[in-house]
């Protein structure tokens, strides 16, 4: 894998996810106190309306869009993290 594929690249619940890194990714943050994982979103998704939906509360078991890491004992995925 040339260092530009390892770049595009990342892993997403055991599966190699290819991600254009001038893509503006959306995050999203679980609301558990013992959790606090962050959750990438599709790009037809905007974690205002996620929020706005759910009272912002968002929790890991309410990822429908990807079943493999929603819950929060999956592992934090790795990648463009949001800025802090």
């Amino acid at each position: 894998m040339s260092e530009t594929e390892k770049k595009l690249s990342r892993t997403r619940a055991g599966k190699n996810t290819r991600v254009d890194p001038g893509q503006k990714v959306e995050w999203i943050r679980c609301s558990s106190p013992s959790c606090g994982k962050w959750r990438p979103l599709p790009p037809y998704m905007k974690s205002s309306a996620i929020l706005e939906s759910c009272s912002n509360q968002w929790f890991c078991v309410l990822n429908s869009w990807d079943e493999a890491v929603a819950s929060c004992g999956a592992p934090q995925e790795t990648g463009y993290m949001p800025a802090k």
